[in-house]
């Protein structure tokens, strides 16, 4: 088997998702206990459902206009405590009142504003989304997870130390997938 680099640089980095999508990895980021997640009120899926006034808003996210993030970055704490990685990602909304939204426009919508909002996103998560383009990434077989096992592997090493940090973590990452890719080099010299 050959494992080929490709990279790109990051003007071709990008990530557009619907408002759908987002709703998603939210409601993965409030499941999971993530610091950052958005009010459930902002997306029209959950306005026929129960929302508890935590979740009411006065606005909307508008559909049928692609969001954008603007910066994502690793993060690896979750309510102050260290954590398996995940990303932290900010995204520009187009957002209109409710009330302009449930009454429609027809002349358009007078109280259209562009927000940025920032949610956590499980790692697993944002690895799934098909419009993510890193900056380096490897062809590796589809079947292979030696990432979840790795993660497993780093989860239970660390979850019991409470002095563990941020950068001994990543280490033993770093360290986990050199010897992965050092046995595939060496199987594949067989």
């Amino acid at each position: 088997m050959q494992i080929n680099y490709r990279i790109q640089t990051h003007e071709y980095n990008y990530l557009v998702v619907t408002p759908q999508v987002l709703n998603r990895l939210n409601e993965t980021a409030i499941e999971k206990g993530y610091n950052r997640s958005l009010r459930r009120g902002l997306f029209k899926e959950n306005l026929n459902g129960e929302l508890t006034m935590e979740d009411v808003t006065d606005r909307i996210i508008l559909d049928g206009i692609p969001i954008q993030c603007i910066l994502a970055m690793p993060h690896y704490h979750k309510m102050g405590k260290l954590t398996m990685p995940h990303v932290r990602a900010s995204f520009s909304v187009p957002t209109v009142e409710l009330t302009e939204y449930t009454n429609g426009a027809p002349d358009g919508y007078k109280t259209l504003e562009w927000m940025q909002v920032t949610i956590d996103i499980d790692g697993d998560e944002w690895e799934n989304i098909p419009t993510v383009r890193p900056y380096a990434w490897l062809d590796i077989p589809e079947s292979s997870n030696y990432e979840k096992a790795i993660y497993e592997e780093a989860q239970e090493k660390f979850k019991d130390d409470a002095k563990a940090t941020i950068e001994q973590v990543e280490d033993y990452l770093a360290e986990a997938e050199k010897n992965f890719f050092r046995s595939l080099r060496e199987t594949e010299e067989e």
